[in-house]
């Protein structure tokens, strides 16, 4: 399996699903080209990750370009969550698919945060 982490030369954007591998440093439009172009012979998805968090290689406002087909609106890295909250604005305005994520890059990561989902019509006492 392909680490689905990107560099590109603006940030990093998620790409599931890749069988093969795409250049670092290549262009957002040059990466998503791609990685849409294998999309044609296996499922691939597009997310940006850690938008709007300024130490976390952000793609930022490009996120709302055609071809990324998700942001990432939690991510448990963003101990502030002013980054989640914009992401989640931006989301919800442009009708894009919003997603969560760990960022856990190692195994001690995982778990930082967790969410409480209630089924809808279910009590939870």
């Amino acid at each position: 399996m392909l680490w689905p982490l990107l560099d590109t030369a603006k940030g990093h954007l998620l790409v599931l699903g890749l069988k093969n591998g795409i250049a670092k440093g290549l262009s957002i439009e040059e990466t998503i080209r791609i990685a849409n172009k294998e999309a044609k012979s296996s499922t691939v998805v597009i997310i940006a990750p850690h938008q709007f968090h300024p130490f976390r290689h952000s793609i930022g406002n490009v996120c709302l370009q055609p071809g990324i087909d998700a942001i990432e609106t939690f991510n448990s890295r963003h101990f502030t969550d002013v980054a989640n909250k914009i992401a989640g604005m931006k989301a919800a305005r442009n009708n894009i698919t919003a997603v969560a994520g760990s960022d856990a890059h190692s195994a001690e990561c995982v778990g930082l945060q967790l969410w409480l989902l209630k089924p809808r019509g279910l009590s939870l006492e």
